[in-house]
Parts: structure tokens; C-alpha cells; sequence
């Protein structure tokens, strides 16, 4: 289901920020975590106490600005939340910044991994103190973030082409799904996925969406599902469900 639709990162409606949450056979699959998804995923009843894997499209804040409060508002089963190792696939580093732009913060261009690592460095002093006041499983044993890396022969970059044409390539697979992945185009950002989530029930297709003032255009979830389809400017994901899927 569309958790939050909302882009930012200015917040302008009461809309939630940009996140998809996918349920196959009572395991939960979360595509981005923008403004809001925590709080939406309680009231929704989601089950975060299954989740399986989390998918970040791009690094942009408005879709990743509540990962830390996804990890330390649903570690361990003493509050409902996860106890089993889970990845955390996105990007891995653009390796440099848009022609033209200058570092400001140190690494210039981190990816999933490292935004990770730091996220945990940041927030250290919480999950030692509750790792041993609380007996919560230790966090960094059960987060494990994966960058994803292009098949070689990919002519892409931050200077280059951002998304060329391209076949969706496997990134993560369980039991219960197959997700393959495909660069789009959002720039000035690189890299940018969209995911293909398969299931056994049906297909999610979930994207980055296009840019404020960029012309609207099917060209990004072609890639990644094989048919174009329309989309709304702040539209993070296109969904196609069933009941079985959904629940």
C-alpha cells in the first residue's frame, strides 16, 4: 500500500512523506521512509515485527528523512518490532557530485552503506545504553545495509548518462519475492533505482518519481516494468495488488 505520497522537503499538506509498504503472506517489504512512514505503518497495522527488507530509491531526504526513527522506534520484539536480521538496499555512491556542485559535507557523495554506519555512529549512545538497560538485541547485528551494484558494462554516472537504457537486474530474493532493479531518471540525482517487487500474488512497480518542474513521463517505470504507465508529479510508487498481496 501507498504509505505517504508527499515530496519535500518542505512539508506542504498534511499529507505523509513518500513510502510504500509491500505485504506478501504476512512479511512486510518497505520502499523509502520519508516524513511520516513510522507513525503510518502503526496505524496502519503493518507488521514491522516481519519485516523483511527495506528499499531506498535514491538518497534524497524527503525519502529517507525517517530511517533512523523506522530502525529505533521498531528494534527488537520487546516493542512489536523486529528481531531477525534484515538488508537495507539502496544506492551506493555516486562516486562524485553534478558537474558544478561543491562539497559542503564530508563524504561529498556517501551511499547506503555509509549513511547507514553514520546513522549508527549518531544515534551510539541510545542503542548501547538500551542494548544493555533493555536487553535489546544488538541493532547493528540485525540492520545490514547493502549497496547496490550496476552490472558491469553500465555507461552511467553523475556526469554522464543518468539512466540509460537498461534490463532490471536482481537485487535482493527470499522466499517470498524477487526484486530486480533499473536506474531512472531523476536528476540532477545518481543513481536513482526503481524496483520490481514480484510476488507469487502480483507485481509492485515503485519508483523515484520525477522532479518538481520536470515534464511528466512514463520513461521511469517503463524501465522497470515493462509497460508505461502515467504517474502523478509527488508519486513515489505505482502499485498493482490484490487482496493476497495486501492483505
Amino acid at each position: 500500500m501507498t504509505l505517504g505520497t508527499a515530496a519535500g522537503p518542505v512539508v506542504r499538506s498534511p499529507r505523509r512523506g513518500i513510502a510504500t509498504g509491500v505485504v506478501v503472506d504476512g512479511d512486510l517489504y518497505l520502499v523509502d521512509c520519508g516524513l511520516g512512514v513510522v507513525r503510518q505503518i502503526a496505524e496502519t497495522e503493518l507488521p514491522v515485527n516481519r519485516l523483511r527488507a527495506v528499499l531506498l530509491t535514491h538518497l534524497h531526504s524527503d525519502h529517507i528523512a525517517e530511517l533512523p526513527a523506522l530502525l529505533l522506534y521498531n528494534w527488537g520484539t520487546q516493542v512489536g518490532g523486529f528481531g531477525e536480521p534484515f538488508p537495507i538496499i539502496g544506492p551506493g555512491s555516486a562516486g562524485a557530485l553534478p558537474e558544478g556542485a561543491r562539497p559542503v559535507v564530508a563524504p561529498p557523495a556517501p551511499g547506503t552503506a555509509e549513511l547507514v554506519r553514520n546513522l549508527m555512529s549518531a544515534y551510539a549512545y541510545d542503542i548501547n545504553v538500551r542494548t544493555h538497560d533493555e536487553a535489546r538485541p544488538p541493532l547493528d547485528e540485525l540492520v545490514r545495509p547493502t549497496d547496490i551494484a550496476l552490472p558491469r558494462g553500465i555507461a552511467a554516472g553523475p556526469r554522464a548518462d543518468l539512466a540509460p537504457e537498461m534490463e532490471p537486474f536482481e537485487v535482493y530474493r527470499d522466499d517470498k519475492v524477487r526484486i530486480r532493479a533499473s536506474l531512472v531518471h531523476h536528476p540532477p540525482v545518481f543513481p536513482s533505482y526503481g524496483f520490481r517487487i514480484e510476488t507469487p500474488h502480483g507485481v509492485v512497480a515503485a519508483g523515484a518519481g520525477r522532479c518538481e518542474g520536470a515534464p511528466a513521463g512514463p520513461a521511469a517505470v517503463r524501465r522497470v516494468n515493462g509497460t508505461p504507465r502515467s504517474s502523478q508529479q509527488d508519486r513515489t510508487a505505482l502499485v498493482f495488488r490484490s487482496p493476497a498481496l495486501t492483505g
